[in-house]
């Protein structure tokens, strides 16, 4: 896939739209009188079938396919040129191309994606090679009353650095995404981040203005949920739950493999009501999630119960060392954070159930107790549920958003 292709889809992804079955027929005639389109398609078959078996040999990629030997032949052979490919059970040893029977793999260092994620008080990036291996990770604080300017020029001179840093060439850079907790127009304005405190700001084009495109822009839960679909071996997350824990909440849902954005706006979970007259949320509402189970709302707790403050670091050490006050308050989170999510199971009915963000490393001292909850309330008829956590941990976001500018060289459109 060219740059040119990519730079028309690294916007905020639109809404999806229901085609009828003469629209739908009507694209399929253009796709098949369109040869650069159909190589194209052919191409990212390949692709996408070597990210999710690993290694192949052509004969198995035609068959898998339903494209002629010749025709992946030649496909493969263009992907070695052009570095994306390699020929070998190795992925990084090159040999002469052609030969029969010769597996073929991606080839990791062929390319680079660099995902950044915009947190309060926190910067996250990441760089992942083509195989999807993080290769290198930068986290900085930042202050929480820096203008929406200041945030995005550091974020550019740290994308900057992590790509001119490792053995990887910056040349080799195919992609940036970005997220926030934040609703994003298709033009990549960020339209409202309410714990940022930002609105109406051109993310965009103060990017652009910095760095090499394409770049795309996505809420962080939902690049979240994309990266921990996509990173996953075949099959295990047709249908997720990806939860953000952090100081805000936040929920990506995949259905049937595929991302689902509602009118634009899904996965609010840090906003659905559980007690009219619970806690003050900082939309405004009483007793939402995220005034029970945020960070702030962990924290606010064990300081009423102690009378100390403490920051997150420090409230997980008193868990490790087995601070009663400290386990008795993580454990009616986990209550919390349980009921919070045992209707959005009920409804949803997800394959997996996977938790992330900065509070996700809480989960190991309390997962009985959220897995008890969630089990004990839930629907009787389907299989229990147990809460996973994100491969990617404090990183996933991050790593969400470079997913979102590696994934279009898997797509099949």
């Amino acid at each position: 896939m060219s740059h040119n292709d990519l730079e028309t889809r690294a916007t905020a992804p639109a809404v999806a739209e229901r085609m009828s079955t003469d629209v739908l027929m009507k694209k399929t005639s253009q796709i098949v009188g369109d040869s650069k389109l159909l190589k194209q398609i052919s191409r990212q078959r390949i692709l996408n079938l070597l990210h999710t078996h690993k290694v192949l040999s052509r004969a198995e990629i035609a068959r898998q396919t339903g494209l002629t030997r010749s025709t992946v032949t030649q496909h493969t052979t263009d992907l070695i040129t052009e570095g994306l490919v390699a020929e070998g059970s190795n992925p990084n040893t090159h040999v002469s191309i052609g030969r029969p029977g010769v597996p073929v793999a991606l080839a990791p260092d062929g390319a680079s994606f660099i995902g950044a994620d915009i947190a309060i008080e926190r910067l996250s990036i990441v760089k992942l090679n083509l195989a999807g291996t993080v290769v290198d990770q930068i986290e900085e604080p930042i202050g929480s009353k820096l203008k929406p300017e200041a945030v995005l020029s550091r974020l550019a001179d740290l994308i900057t650095q992590i790509n001119e840093n490792g053995s990887s060439s910056p040349e080799k850079l195919r992609g940036i995404g970005v997220t926030a907790p934040a609703i994003f127009s298709g033009d990549g304005m960020l339209l409202v981040a309410p714990r940022l405190g930002w609105s109406n700001v051109p993310v965009q084009r103060l990017l652009a203005a910095r760095l090499p495109s394409p770049l795309f822009l996505d809420n962080d839960a939902n690049a979240s949920a994309l990266g921990e679909t996509f990173h996953t071996p075949f099959g295990k997350s047709q249908n997720l739950l990806y939860v953000l824990l952090d100081a805000g909440i936040g929920g990506g849902i995949v259905i049937n493999g595929q991302l689902y954005r509602g009118n634009g706006g899904a996965g609010e979970i840090g906003h659905i009501s559980l007690s009219l007259d619970g806690p003050l949320c900082s939309c405004g509402n009483m007793g939402c999630l995220e005034a029970w189970v945020g960070r702030d709302a962990l924290l606010n707790r064990y300081e009423m119960a102690t009378g100390r403050r403490v920051d997150l670091e420090a409230l997980k050490m008193r868990v490790t060392e087995n601070d009663e006050s400290a386990h008795k308050v993580l454990n009616e989170w986990a209550v919390w954070l349980g009921r919070g999510l045992v209707g959005l199971v009920n409804v949803l009915n997800p394959d997996r159930l996977v938790i992330g963000g900065a509070l996700s490393t809480l989960l190991p001292h309390v997962s009985d107790r959220l897995n008890h909850e969630l089990n004990r309330f839930s629907w009787p008829p389907r299989d229990p549920i147990f809460v996973e956590t994100s491969q990617h941990g404090a990183f996933a976001a991050a790593v969400g958003a470079a997913t979102l500018a590696q994934h279009p060289y898997f797509e099949v459109p």
